[in-house]
């Protein structure tokens, strides 16, 4: 049951119990939009499995745990690849980065060798991840498309554009590098438009390349046809919660190209676990909780308050305390 309190506060359990609410609201989302995949019971063609079986051969030979590909290796149908591929990366965060926290605590400080076993493996599962999702899309057919593709490549020097066939998502993947380009902003090498995203984009970060995962207009639109209804008493407290954060919507902008940029403006942090697990002094919590929803919801999440404060910084404009929070944690304004 939840406790609905005062209305100009929130207690403590009562922002625990909103993290939990909204955890629980991304579950039975996932839970949702893998039904939808799952009613595609067509048996995979034969072109199908092979790239599937090339997968699993050239990532187990470079070292992926078997109980990792376990989910693709048993998918029959369409369907079940869908949610394999979609779930992949949830696998490897759990068999392979979890287990490297198993013998030290949060608030320890990690040694350089955790850190550099940490990002070595980071790296490794993105490379597995981007190169899963480029495997299993459609090649684009639509002429104009395609023509946003060739622009990409050889006007604003990405390495692989592999945009799905999908016209809107397309435009918006152009308009954002165009953006990025005129602001001076590092162009990412991939740029790759999937179905699997359960609606989010994100950003793949490797020695070598930066690959940025958006999602398709179809992957957008389950997102939004599967959110889940909630009780009274839990509407009642998202209510409460946004007027105690004082956030005025879901992300720091309303640009139409903003998850666009805000893949690519993940690029500008430290890919470490020491950024990631930097300190934000209580004095700036208010600050974190009003820039959006996103950050709202996700307190300790540095690089992606970071990052939401970067993509503010270059779509909009940043006021005065995001300024300070910002510089605190390394942006230049």
């Amino acid at each position: 049951m939840l406790n609905i309190g005062t209305v100009n506060s929130l207690t403590k359990n009562e922002l625990k119990q909103m993290q939990l609410l909204l955890q629980k609201s991304a579950k039975i989302k996932q839970t949702n939009i893998n039904k939808v995949f799952l009613n595609n019971t067509k048996i995979m063609p034969e072109n199908v499995k092979c790239q599937r079986e090339k997968f699993i051969n050239t990532v187990t030979s470079f070292g992926m745990p078997k109980e990792v590909l376990k989910e693709i290796k048993n998918s029959k149908t369409n369907g079940e690849l869908c949610v394999s591929i979609a779930n992949f990366q949830e696998n490897y965060l759990q068999k392979v980065i979890a287990p490297l926290f198993k013998n030290v605590t949060p608030k320890e400080v990690k040694s350089l060798a955790f850190e550099q076993e940490l990002y070595k493996k980071q790296n490794f599962g993105n490379d597995c991840i981007r190169w899963l999702h480029s495997l299993f899309m459609p090649a684009s057919k639509n002429a104009e498309v395609i023509a946003i593709e060739k622009v990409l490549c050889e006007k604003y020097g990405v390495n692989l554009a592999l945009l799905a066939d999908d016209l809107p998502a397309a435009q918006k993947a152009l308009a954002s590098v165009k953006f990025a380009k005129e602001k001076g902003i590092k162009i990412p090498e991939e740029i790759i438009v999937s179905h699997y995203t359960y609606g989010g984009g994100q950003h793949l970060r490797m020695p070598a390349k930066t690959t940025i995962l958006l999602p398709s207009t179809l992957s957008k639109l389950l997102n939004k046809k599967n959110k889940p209804t909630f009780a009274e008493n839990a509407k009642e407290l998202i209510s409460r919660w946004r007027n105690y954060c004082g956030f005025k919507s879901d992300l720091s902008t309303n640009s139409p190209v903003h998850t666009e940029m805000h893949e690519i403006m993940h690029q500008t942090h430290l890919p470490l676990l020491a950024f990631k697990n930097k300190k934000i002094p209580e004095k700036f919590m208010p600050t974190v909780r009003k820039i959006s929803a996103y950050t709202a919801s996700k307190p300790k999440a540095v690089h992606e308050i970071y990052t939401e404060l970067a993509t503010k910084n270059v779509l909009a404009k940043l006021e005065p305390d995001e300024v300070k929070l910002f510089k605190f944690l390394g942006g230049d304004v």
